[in-house]
């Protein structure tokens, strides 16, 4: 029981840290840092700067989320041996929900953090499942 609280409680911190890290890593490689840096200038250079700040927000949604969603699952599933997806999807609630106070609650974005939820909890099953098969076949 402590196992499985404490790889819960390590699942919600990596889900904080890559947050942290996918979002500086975005705005790194992607033309929003010259938007952040260089205002001024920028609507010259880029253009509409609401139009690079939805394609920074895509970029998030699509793929940033979705690899923290499978770091999680892949951290829970390779550290529980049983109800590996329940624990992964209890690890991501907290990520789920940043996501969507972040202004989010439309259709699409509860249908996204749904599919966050999932992509964790399936990762953390095929990764558990693996793990016990290979334990129990070796």
């Amino acid at each position: 029981m402590i196992k499985n609280i404490s790889i819960v409680v390590g699942g919600v911190m990596l889900s904080f840290l890559l947050v942290v890290a996918g979002g500086w890593i975005v705005i790194q490689f992607t033309p929003m840092k010259s938007v952040l840096i260089e205002n001024d200038t920028a609507w010259s250079k880029l253009g509409d700067p609401f139009a690079v700040l939805g394609t920074t927000l895509s970029i998030i949604k699509f793929v940033m989320c979705p690899v923290i969603a499978m770091a999680i699952g892949g951290y829970v599933g390779f550290l529980v041996r049983s109800h590996a997806w329940q624990l992964a999807m209890i690890s991501a609630i907290p990520f789920t929900v940043v996501f969507l106070a972040a202004g989010d609650w439309r259709a699409e974005g509860v249908a996204l953090g749904g599919f966050y939820l999932l992509i964790a909890s399936a990762f953390a099953f095929a990764i558990a499942r693996s793990r016990s098969r290979r334990r129990a076949a070796g």
